[in-house]
């Protein structure tokens, strides 16, 4: 039995949602800012996107009056709630990266997309069955775009490295930042590194480091999971040193192991085994 919808206050207005991962608590976030016109960040899952309405009822919110919903990248475990939800919001403007949005509104495209999920999970619709998208009903997002939610704005930014339709979310109100995978990913207190395949990008990712720490935010909103700590700037310095650091781990041992991940993730120190250990692997090997 699933745990409860519990929305959590996390910034001014702004709740995170358990949007659960593989029926796994703790592991995947959605957020819904309680703006004048409500914002919802990042639709999960099919299984996920259900709990994200079954937060905003609880915060007293009708679907109709969602404004807006946020999709930072469109790997499935983010994204693949979002037709449900656009359907759900029906006054909703659905915002996907340009280099994205063709994967939720094409239904070719998104089939491919869950062929290619399918494959690199040795599961069949892991994340759900998503639903198409109405592509008259998506902003293509590039990067500098806003986001006018009445008492709060939003600044969007793209922040390719993790993916290349990865953007991350600033609100100008609260200095919260929605840096969800761009930035690392947070559990027990640790940042971990988040290098999937087939696109991350070591030097686009550090790039995108440092133009989030130029905003200077009060809080990281990561997407796996919740929160980070008090220091949100000392967070991205930290995982600017932490992902080179990561490569190199990596590329010695692939020195030793070749491309056996089953290999290289065993001979790795504990402090790197989040996870998605194995997937990471498998993405800085994808880059060399």
């Amino acid at each position: 039995m699933d745990p409860p919808v519990r929305p959590t206050r996390v910034a001014p207005d702004t709740y995170l949602v358990d949007a659960l991962l593989l029926d796994t608590p703790g592991a995947l976030s959605s957020y819904v800012l309680d703006a004048d016109r409500p914002v919802l960040v990042d639709a999960g899952t099919t299984y996920g996107a259900r709990r994200i309405l079954d937060a905003i009822d609880a915060l007293g919110i009708d679907p109709p009056d969602v404004a807006a919903i946020l999709v930072t990248h469109v790997h499935l475990d983010h994204a693949a709630g979002a037709g449900f939800l656009a359907d759900h919001c029906e006054n909703a403007t659905v915002y996907v990266h340009d280099r994205g949005v063709d994967y939720l509104t094409d239904p070719e495209k998104l089939t491919r997309l869950r062929a290619s999920v399918d494959a690199a999970t040795g599961t069949t619709d892991a994340y759900g069955v998503p639903e198409v998208v109405p592509a008259d009903r998506t902003v293509a997002v590039s990067g500098g775009e806003t986001v006018d939610c009445g008492n709060h704005d939003l600044a969007l930014a793209d922040a390719p490295g993790h993916a290349p339709h990865h953007f991350a979310v600033f609100d100008e109100t609260t200095d919260a930042l929605f840096s969800i995978d761009s930035a690392g990913q947070f559990f027990d207190e640790r940042l971990y590194p988040t290098t999937p395949p087939p696109s991350f990008d070591l030097e686009r990712n550090l790039a995108t480091c440092s133009r989030l720490r130029e905003l200077a935010p009060s809080v990281n909103l990561y997407g796996h999971f919740g929160p980070g700590g008090d220091d949100a700037v000392g967070e991205l310095e930290t995982y600017a040193a932490l992902l080179p650091e990561w490569v190199d781990v990596v590329e010695e041992l692939a020195a030793e192991h070749g491309e056996d991940v089953a290999a290289i993730v065993g001979a790795l120190d504990d402090r790197w085994h989040s996870p998605t250990v194995g997937r990471d692997v498998a993405g800085v090997l994808a880059a060399r």
